[in-house]
């Protein structure tokens, strides 16, 4: 019974700091690889913005950025693990398909800078914004 009476609150205390929450952070995945189109070079800035560069292959000079996608964040999440991260960039039509973390595409139109959803329409997406 001595036992119990001195191994108890200890066991309470650990069960206590066992149980606060953790606040490991998610690494970034790896960067989508940068996609060539005649003099243009588009790549994608290491964040989790949605954005895509056009570059001038030949100056170096950004020509445009586009942010593709809108993250809405759950303020009582932790927004590290809410981050969606592009993962590719390919070409296709006129534009550019840009892959997302989950699965989700996005058309690019490359003349009109015009951003459209592909597959699943039931999940709108907030406005994404422009900078030229």
């Amino acid at each position: 019974m001595r036992i119990f009476r001195f191994v108890f609150p200890f066991a309470i205390l650990a069960s206590l700091l066992a149980s606060q929450p953790c606040h490991a952070k998610r690494a970034a995945p790896q960067p989508a690889a940068p996609l060539v189109l005649g003099k243009i070079t588009f790549r994608v800035p290491p964040s989790p913005l949605g954005l895509v560069e056009a570059v001038d292959s030949e100056r170096g000079g950004t020509l445009w950025t586009k942010q593709v996608y809108v993250t809405r964040y759950d303020p009582a999440l932790e927004r590290d693990v809410q981050d969606r991260f592009i993962t590719r960039l390919r070409a296709a039509d006129g534009g550019l398909i840009v892959t997302v973390e989950g699965g989700a595409e996005y058309f690019l139109d490359l003349a009109t800078l015009a951003v459209r959803r592909l597959g699943d329409p039931a999940k709108p997406e907030d406005k994404p914004k422009a900078n030229r």
